[in-house]
This record gives structure tokens, C-alpha cells and sequence, in this order.
């Protein structure tokens, strides 16, 4: 393995530990926390918000698929891992539409309802006046 593609190994496994140590974090994070607000400078709803939290434990675990696929050293390593990071597109709009899978909702924001259930509750609210 030449030097370059060592330094990448490298950069590839410091990404992955961090990244986990930050996933740990995110998973175990109480209801209560004041992470599941919205920071004052959250300019849209706190439903977007709460769907960009929940989505935060597929989006790091497609990011490291994407750099999986850029590091791999042999194609067809490539092509696998572009197809999983293919399927995790589908994965991140469930959970940020609809709450699902429970699984992968870290298990404080498992009582969120999803975006799409908010925009229909507007849409009700709206009609009803």
C-alpha cells in the first residue's frame, strides 16, 4: 500500500471513530435535552428541525459509506458501497418524513411526530379556520 492511499486509510479511520463517539453521544441523549429545541437562529420550523436531528444517525452512516467508496482500493468495493449509500437516501427521507424505522431513531426523539404529519396538521389547522 503506497503512502497516499495509507494517509487516506488513516484519515478514513479517524473519521469513523469520531464519528462514532458523536453517534454514541446523539444516541443517548434524553428527551429533556436542550438539544432537541431549535437554536434562536433556526430561521424554519421546529418540525424541520426535529426531522434534521432525527436524521442525523443515517446521515453520518451514509457519510461513511460515501467515504468508504472513495477510499476503497478495489471497484467492486466501490460499487457496493455506492449501492448502500443509494439505499440510505430513502432511509433518511422515512425518518425525517414519517419517524421510521423506530431502529434507527435515536430513542429520545422515538415520540417526535414526523414532517409530513406536521405539514398535514398545518394544512387541517388552516381549513378549519
Amino acid at each position: 500500500m503506497g503512502a497516499f492511499m495509507t494517509a487516506i486509510f488513516v484519515i478514513f479511520t479517524a473519521a469513523v471513530v469520531g464519528g462514532m463517539g458523536v453517534l454514541v453521544k446523539l444516541w443517548n441523549v434524553p428527551p429533556s435535552h436542550p438539544s432537541y429545541s431549535p437554536p434562536d437562529g433556526w430561521a424554519w420550523s421546529a418540525g424541520l428541525f426535529h426531522a434534521w436531528r432525527r436524521s442525523g444517525v443515517p446521515l453520518m452512516l451514509g457519510g461513511f459509506l460515501v467515504i468508504a467508496a472513495a477510499v476503497a482500493p478495489e471497484p467492486w468495493l466501490t460499487w457496493v458501497a455506492a449501492v448502500f449509500a443509494g439505499v440510505y437516501v430513502p432511509l433518511i427521507l422515512s425518518v425525517a418524513l414519517f419517524n421510521r424505522p423506530k431502529l434507527i431513531v435515536p430513542p429520545g426523539a422515538r415520540h417526535q411526530t414526523g414532517l409530513a404529519k406536521h405539514a398535514l396538521r398545518r394544512i387541517s389547522r388552516s381549513e378549519q379556520s
